[in-house]
């Protein structure tokens, strides 16, 4: 009776639980070896009333980029090394923003790394709401002065993305 009076209370008591923070998505199982868990960049809240950075041409202060699974080959991990340039992409799409307010969207990268760990090419599959060639090529040049860990041969990965205002 006490287990269940514990369990119930546990359940009751966890639904009112919030966090600001995100969390990272749970793997699913047999799933351990994946090669990167979805990597979120916080939106910046907008203040309401407040004139908007697109209507200036600044560099737009808001948005947030969702980084997918990326498909690697199973020996090779570059998540860390993408979740590290997160920041970048994110100022990258900002850039891109400010001449184009309705770029959003998903994208995918195609990113070829070469034996040493160096990316050789990046290129945006086609499709999607943000296959913009100004955000390709910042992002492009972001991946491009990375260092990734040595795949062991060439690796190709695929860097799926998406991104909000």
């Amino acid at each position: 009776m006490r287990v269940a009076t514990f369990l119930l209370m546990t359940a009751c008591g966890a639904s009112h639980m919030t966090s600001s923070e995100p969390t990272a998505p749970v793997p699913a199982q047999g799933r351990e070896n994946a090669a990167s868990p979805t990597i979120t960049a916080p939106a910046t809240p907008i203040t309401p009333g407040a004139a908007s950075d697109v209507d200036a041409g600044a560099e737009v202060s808001t948005g947030s980029i969702l980084i997918g699974e990326i498909a690697a080959p199973k020996t090779f991990n570059p998540g860390p090394t993408v979740a590290a340039l997160v920041p970048d992409f994110l100022s990258c799409y900002r850039k891109v923003r400010a001449s184009a307010p309705s770029l959003r969207g998903k994208l995918k990268l195609r990113l070829v790394v070469n034996e040493s760990g160096v990316p050789q090419s990046v290129t945006g599959e086609p499709g999607g709401g943000a296959n913009d060639p100004a955000l390709i090529s910042c992002l492009g040049e972001t991946l491009k002065s990375a260092t990734f860990p040595k795949p062991g041969g060439t690796a190709i990965i695929v860097v799926p993305m998406v991104f909000r205002p």
